[in-house]
């Protein structure tokens, strides 16, 4: 089974997340647009996996955000130790770029999982921007 090829959001058809460009034409800054449209590419992407067809609905959604992001956070938590050497059987420290690696491994994973829920929509990267917006407000920032 191969799979399919996307061309129902805002960057027209493209078979990978990779034909995704990666910023915006002059700012320099990730254009949330574009982001937006590579983290619904790569749902989609995830969802057609033949394992993942394979599920229920229910299952999807369990493997896809708990369980998947469960898994990364353990990662997350593995780098944390190896970065202070704090696990006896090992004698090669880990390195904080490692720890960055798999704090954004989880908040992609968590990410993609939202993008899921909402049905592959294109809507969890400004979910989120309006979730960081409502907390700096909360917190007296703004």
């Amino acid at each position: 089974m191969g799979y399919p090829a996307y061309g129902s959001g805002p960057l027209g058809h493209m078979e990978r997340a990779a034909d995704i460009p990666a910023y915006g034409a002059d700012s320099g800054l990730p254009n949330v647009a574009l982001t937006a449209a590579r983290v619904r590419v790569i749902s989609e992407w995830i969802d057609a996996k033949p394992s993942n067809q394979e599920m229920t609905p229910l299952e999807q959604l369990l493997f896809r955000t708990v369980v998947k992001a469960g898994e990364e956070v353990g990662e997350f938590q593995e780098a944390l130790v190896a970065w202070r050497a704090q696990n006896p059987r090992k004698d090669e420290p880990g390195s904080f770029d490692q720890v960055v690696k798999e704090g954004l491994d989880s908040a992609a994973t968590w990410l993609l999982g939202v993008e899921h829920m909402t049905g592959n929509k294109g809507l969890a990267v400004g979910m989120l921007i309006d979730h960081i917006a409502g907390i700096s407000r909360r917190a007296g920032l703004e």
